[in-house]
């Protein structure tokens, strides 16, 4: 995580923290760096074992705008793991700006964070209302859900949208987004599962959807 920061977010570190007495590396020399104990250390992580270095960085200014890159909107996910991982995996697939509702959890979340493996620092994320920005973005949206039609046969649309809606892992889309946005796709079920992780299934659809 601190080389990812290193070279993607240089310029929002605020200062480090490290147990290592003895720093020498030359890419860190121009930052505000303190040293503590590993007790002091334990203190300020959440981790049950906490790593060397503990950085802090300035929130990064975000573009607040729609443009014309894909997009991947966020309707009320929950678990920290997931948003981590839909992040993480934005980033793969080259799908640099996620919105989230704000029922969604926050990005900052420290299991957010982890979750992200440096991600991150490379992904324009911000919260706002999501029926408000479909309504004044002027784009074409697609839902995703149970009762949508095969994602098999919405290649065609899939290659004409600007972004696609993952819904929240229980109660899934909004309705007050469906009255926005009608089409909806589905990932087919083959086997005996009731449901499929939210995180999982953003990771189907945007392979399918970046595939061209």
């Amino acid at each position: 995580m601190l080389q990812e920061a290193l070279e993607f977010a240089r310029e929002q570190i605020s200062c480090i923290v490290t147990m290592d007495a003895e720093i020498s590396v030359e890419s860190l020399e121009t930052f505000d760096i303190f040293h503590c104990t590993q007790k002091q250390m334990s203190q300020i992580s959440y981790l049950t074992t906490p790593s060397d270095y503990f950085i802090v960085l300035n929130q990064a200014t975000v573009d607040q705008s729609a443009g014309n890159d894909k997009i991947l909107l966020l309707d009320g996910i929950q678990d920290p793991g997931n948003l981590g991982t839909i992040i993480r995996t934005c980033d793969w697939f080259g799908v640099k700006k996620i919105i989230c509702s704000p029922e969604t959890v926050e990005q900052y979340n420290p299991k957010v964070i982890q979750a992200t493996m440096g991600s991150i620092f490379r992904i324009q994320l911000f919260y706002t209302d999501l029926v408000d920005f479909v309504k004044n973005a002027n784009l074409s949206f697609l839902l995703t859900g149970m009762n949508g039609e095969s994602i098999h046969e919405k290649s065609e649309v899939l290659n004409n949208i600007n972004g696609v809606v993952i819904g929240n892992e229980g109660r899934g889309i909004s309705n007050a987004l469906r009255e926005y946005i009608k089409d909806e796709i589905a990932i087919p079920k083959i086997g005996n599962s009731d449901s499929l992780n939210a995180a999982v299934s953003a990771g189907i659809i945007l392979s399918y959807w970046t595939k061209k």
